[in-house]
């Protein structure tokens, strides 16, 4: 039995947790948050995210909280259509599951609290001695010994810098207001509409007649938006997409949005004999192929696993890397190379976006890579 300590209760770090509590280990949870609460926007959880969620037990809960859907469809300002993606042309039982991120969360924190997790709010970790297994706190608090650190505290993650782990970090320029609340648009797939590269709206059915929009804009021009009349803004917004006109209505002010901004790591070795990173805290994308969730759920399920298959906490965090490595640069560097092309100050990536994505789906091979990548089943670029 390992005594584990992990940083960060979102869905990497509370899935890790839950499963290693399953197995015996003693757990301890370090969030900075002064409380575990449910937040976000709504997210896709994908036939790999599921497949993990249904061998926790946990799927068939979360089902009825959810919104099934069978595919994605993006049209242009102009009403034409770009792109239409539908799971049934890959497998007849393939769909992704459309839900509140706060919903999974909640799902996931009782799990670990009824295993017995223990879990620590306000505590923003900052250093993780190696040697004698303390990890610090930027208010002076350290817990210990620990066997080893699971870092899961997202993208921001401080711990980098002190155990000396370089990463490669990229803020886009772009990102979204996100908000949630009862649609009377309901349809089986996430919908997008796209302007040019610098707007990007979409409704994404989460489940109890509820939506999650969210709204692309370059993070410059949000300071003088907030601003700006609502009113006015809201009517154009429905005008550019009017299915959300139910959900934009019940709105009274920018300040019933969350703002929230991109940003890319990517990191050659994540992991040392005593510590691994995790989700975003190792691999943090912008959310335009949608998977953040379903690789964190993989992560967890999978360095759970090499650490009941090896002998060490060294050896399993080798063989993580090594299960880990060829997926998550495929959908790193996929998710890089298609990002411009949908919200970036490149406006001559859009002809070239709407010329070729209206055949894509129907070529040969191509297709069905799309439809696999969607899904959350490509294992890499070729595989």
């Amino acid at each position: 039995m390992y005594r584990i300590a992990v940083t960060g209760c979102g869905i990497a770090g509370s899935t890790v947790a839950y499963l290693l509590a399953q197995r015996g280990h003693r757990v301890t949870v370090l969030e900075q948050a002064e409380t575990c609460r449910p937040i976000g926007a709504g997210i896709m959880i994908q036939t790999s995210g599921q497949q993990v969620l249904q061998r926790m037990g946990l799927l068939e809960g979360l089902l009825p909280l959810s919104a099934r859907l069978d595919g994605m469809t993006a049209d242009l300002v102009s009403g034409r259509r770009l792109i239409r993606l539908d799971f049934q042309r890959l497998n007849s039982k393939c769909y992704a599951l459309g839900v509140h991120r706060g919903t999974l969360f909640d799902l996931l924190l009782n799990c670990c609290r009824e295993s017995g997790v223990e879990i620590v709010n306000g505590f923003r970790a900052i250093r993780f001695d190696s040697h004698q297994g303390r990890i610090c706190s930027s208010d002076g608090r350290s817990f210990g010994e620990f066997d080893f650190l699971i870092v899961a505290d997202g993208s921001r993650s401080e711990l980098r810098n002190s155990l000396g782990i370089s990463a490669s970090i990229t803020e886009y320029a772009h990102g979204a207001l996100w908000a949630t609340g009862p649609c009377d648009y309901q349809p089986d797939r996430l919908f997008q509409v796209v302007d040019g590269t610098h707007r990007l709206i979409g409704l994404l059915p989460i489940g109890r007649g509820a939506s999650s929009y969210f709204w692309g804009l370059p993070n410059a021009s949000w300071p003088t938006l907030a601003t700006a009349d609502f009113n006015q803004w809201r009517e154009q917004a429905i005008e550019l997409c009017p299915p959300s006109a139910s959900l934009l209505k019940q709105l009274s002010g920018f300040g019933d949005f969350t703002f929230g901004t991109f940003r890319s790591v990517a990191m050659h070795v994540a992991f040392g004999e005593r510590f691994v990173f995790i989700g975003d805290a190792a691999h943090a994308m912008s959310p335009h192929l949608g998977q953040g969730a379903n690789l964190a759920l993989e992560d967890a399920e999978c360095l759970v696993d090499c650490l009941e298959n090896s002998t060490d906490p060294a050896t399993a965090f080798r063989a993580f890397h090594r299960i880990r490595r060829k997926r998550i640069r495929f959908y790193r560097q996929l998710t890089a190379l298609l990002t411009p092309f949908f919200q970036s100050d490149g406006s001559w990536r859009a002809p070239l976006r709407d010329l070729a994505l209206p055949w894509m789906p129907y070529l040969p091979w191509i297709g069905s890579q799309m439809l696999y990548t969607l899904s959350g089943t490509k294992r890499g670029w070729f595989r």
